[in-house]
């Protein structure tokens, strides 16, 4: 089924929607496996349908209610049975869909299909918004590990294995290469580095390619130990022309070098293909995450201590036990998200470069006798990797522009604290400052600290910023001035009668059906209703009286409406909806400046803060644990010396 055939059966009005629901249903499941549930958005809801009785099982809300802790119900409860047109089901309102999409995502299990609706009744139009899986979430990763989805292609010729291996994060934008052959000595080296990269890039999803007759899928997925990784089996081979044309679409590539060639994967064709496989599997997920990706780390085996026998958890450096306490997690006292991954990719990937390690040394003592001051700033740092991310792929939230601030400013203080060491925040100084200043002259910091992209109500723009904004930010003031007006009629009359200040006595509100309204007690409204139906008011030189207007009495209060007051709130909301539009038109600029002059020095500064929080562990573990800095030996120089016993 492709995308149009999906388009198609989501707007077909011969079949019912619980039909249409139980189609994709099957439809995805074919793709991804049992784990698979379809979240359907019916009016103000996102719904889970399903069918259990004799005949037929289908769907997951009884799962997904024990999960989430959502009553199972029917579409109709006064029939006992379920099926198909009266199917059992779950949900939540719309409001509440960021929440509970993090814990389905958190189980690390689902893959989960999102089909959201736009228009209005009865124009009501649904599509399938994107595709939310243990590897691909990049709206929703919380914790501050890194969170692969990978690829591996396997050949086999004569017993010896060849493999190509990409894996990426999606949340960073960071992805890694690698390609390995099994030699008559080690036929099966292949297989071994695969397990090496998949423990070094922790993989919550893998496409694996398999072209070979002497081993099983399930023989390898033994053979990898991947207990617990979704697996994505691949048939089909992808050629050179497809990887070119796929590459094309992803990397901005401007050169005459075709782009396998541009990537540096033309001698790599296994790699090439890994990438290429991962590539179409997260595009089919969700197209926006893969935009302006970087090029691929290479890893090659000369740069890195080999690590056979997974040694790493044989000696309890790591584990995969959450609850087991190992070597890393005991020195780790990185404080930022960006300097944990760094110390685990450190630890997962041990160089054996002399000077690297040295000047990561050597960093450490240029930390050391500020590492207090160092310390508090990091703690304020976000994560800049991830931010970055989003601004690339232009899903920043206002707020997180906040979060940016904030990284920045620590970032302007560490170089402050640093400034006789040699830190590349040195010649990022420049564009800290500007982007700072940039920031500063354009955002109201204190108006955008809770905004959400989906939520935006106000303008968080500074005055001047934008003249549109500005112009229909005055507009809004007016009119509601005019209701003020109104509302200080009242307000004067209970003044006069308490013999005190009742400007607080009535309230502006607004109905999203009914517009705005003045709202007061009853008990305040019986004091002077005969009073205020005596009453005129002004507005733009027309006189309205107050016997215009309608009283409607409730239990505990009075909602007072009117033609003017009607007539007011219709400008205001419309006014409200262009600016709410405007608001979004100019952060979807201010994103794209940002991108286009300052995501490079971002990654920059996030690279070097990471870097920095991890010399300042190094120098929490030498003061916690009484460790010094060791002397790297030559390799030509003996490793033991022999004495005399």
């Amino acid at each position: 089924m492709t995308y149009e055939d999906t388009k198609d059966m989501l707007s077909d009005t011969e079949r019912s929607l619980h039909e249409t629901y139980f189609e994709l249903q099957k439809h995805y499941e074919k793709i991804y496996g049992e784990d698979t549930v379809v979240l359907i958005e019916v009016g103000s809801f996102f719904e889970v349908y399903g069918v259990d009785n004799d005949e037929e099982k289908i769907g997951k809300p009884k799962e997904i209610g024990d999960l989430l802790n959502l009553q199972l119900t029917r579409k109709n409860k006064n029939i006992p049975e379920n099926h198909i047109k009266n199917p059992l089901l779950v949900g939540f309102p719309t409001a509440t869909f960021d929440r509970y999409i993090r814990r389905m995502i958190a189980e690390k299990k689902y893959t989960i299909i999102i089909v959201r609706q736009k228009g209005e009744p009865p124009q009501i139009e649904r599509y399938v918004d994107r595709i939310l899986s243990p590897g691909i979430h990049a709206d929703y990763t919380l914790d501050h590990q890194a969170n692969f989805v990978s690829s591996i292609i396997l050949e086999e010729n004569e017993g010896r294995y060849t493999a190509g291996f990409a894996s990426l994060d999606v949340s960073t934008g960071t992805s890694y290469i690698a390609e390995m052959y099994g030699t008559k000595e080690d036929p099966t080296f292949a297989l071994d580095e695969l397990f090496r990269h998949l423990q070094s890039h922790p993989t919550a999803e893998l496409v694996i390619t398999l072209d070979t007759d002497t081993m099983k899928l399930e023989e390898l997925t033994h053979y990898l130990d991947l207990d617990g990784t979704h697996v994505q089996q691949q048939k089909k081979r992808l050629n050179l022309e497809y990887q070119n044309a796929l590459f094309s679409t992803i990397y901005s590539i401007k050169s005459f070098l075709s782009p396998i060639e541009f990537l540096d994967l033309e001698r790599k064709r296994f790699a090439s293909e890994a990438m290429a496989c991962l590539i179409e599997f997260v595009i089919s997920h969700d197209s926006d995450v893969i935009k302006k990706l970087k090029k691929p780390t290479v890893l090659e085996n000369e740069t890195f201590v080999y690590l056979g026998n997974n040694p790493l958890e044989q000696l309890d450096i790591i584990s995969r036990d959450p609850h087991k306490e190992t070597v890393l997690a005991i020195m780790d006292k990185t404080v930022t998200s960006i300097g944990r991954r760094l110390l685990f990719e450190r630890v997962m990937n041990p160089i054996m470069n002399k000077t690297t390690l040295e000047a990561r040394y050597d960093l450490s003592d240029a930390v050391e006798p500020v590492y207090a001051n160092i310390d508090t700033h990091l703690r304020s740092v976000y994560d800049l990797e991830r931010i970055v991310r989003r601004i690339r792929t232009g899903r920043l939230h206002p707020l997180e522009i906040n979060f940016l601030y904030d990284s920045l400013v620590s970032a302007r203080e560490i170089d402050d604290t640093l400034a006789r060491e040699a830190t590349h925040l040195q010649d990022e100084r420049e564009p800290i400052d500007a982007l700072i200043s940039y920031i500063e002259k354009t955002i109201n910091l204190d108006i955008s600290t809770t905004c959400m992209q989906q939520e935006i109500k106000e303008s968080f723009f500074l005055p001047g910023v934008d003249a549109e904004l500005d112009d229909l930010l005055e507009k809004i003031s007016t009119e509601t001035t005019k209701l003020d007006a109104i509302r200080s009629v009242i307000c004067d009359l209970m003044t006069e009668k308490l013999g005190n200040d009742a400007s607080d006595y009535v309230d502006i509100k607004k109905l999203d059906k009914e517009g705005h309204y003045l709202h007061l007690t009853k008990n305040r409204y019986a004091m002077i209703a005969d009073v205020l139906k005596k009453q005129f008011v002004s507005i733009d030189g027309t006189v309205h009286a107050f016997t215009d207007f309608s009283y409607k009495v409730q239990t505990t209060n009075v909602k007072i409406t009117g033609p003017i007051i009607d007539t007011i709130s219709e400008a205001i909301t419309v006014l409200e909806s262009r600016l709410v539009a405007r608001v979004k038109e100019k952060f979807v600029e201010m994103i794209t400046v940002i991108d286009r002059e300052y995501a490079d020095h971002i990654e920059n500064i996030s690279s070097t803060l990471a870097t920095i929080d991890v010399a300042l562990s190094n120098v929490k573990c030498a003061r916690a644990y009484k460790l010094v800095r060791p002397d790297i030996i030559e390799q030509d120089e003996p490793l033991l010396e022999i004495h005399t016993l």
